[in-house]
């Protein structure tokens, strides 16, 4: 089953986020998007 792999190979016991929690990568990311319409002037 994929969802045993998944979990098995994931860690930090990511393969189940909830309630917002994001991976690193995507926290990253999503930081960046906030500053690039930061920087061109756009509200959130």
């Amino acid at each position: 089953m994929r969802w045993i792999r998944e979990y098995q190979a994931d860690e930090a016991d990511q393969s189940f986020r909830s309630n917002g929690k994001l991976t690193p990568e995507q926290e990253e990311i999503r930081q960046l998007k906030a500053h690039i319409y930061e920087m061109k002037g756009f509200d959130l």
